[in-house]
């Protein structure tokens, strides 16, 4: 079970408005004003919210061939998926 966090809520919210008020047309003046509060209310409670930093883990389970039971793991497919992740995490922590 995932529990998303209020922060991370509240940026996919305003993100989701946001292209919402992108595709509206120009014409929807009561939509478009609408929208643009709803933005600026997620936005005043996303700057209310306490900061509080946590650090992140994670677990890397890796299984198959290249794997030796719980001996070992061959180097060069461990340097492979570990690289893999540390970039994955890089995006990640680009989006945030």
């Amino acid at each position: 079970m995932m529990i998303v966090s209020d922060e991370v809520r509240l940026k996919s919210e305003i993100e989701q408005v946001r292209q919402l008020l992108a595709n509206l047309p120009e014409d929807a003046a009561i939509g478009r004003i609408s929208l643009q509060s709803r933005i600026e209310s997620l936005e005043n409670e996303l700057s209310e919210l306490p900061r509080t930093s946590q650090p992140a883990t994670a677990k890397i389970t890796f299984r198959g061939p290249p794997v030796v039971k719980t001996q070992g793991i061959f180097a060069d497919f461990a340097s492979k998926a570990t690289s893999a992740f540390a970039d994955l995490v890089a995006v990640l922590e680009e989006g945030f």
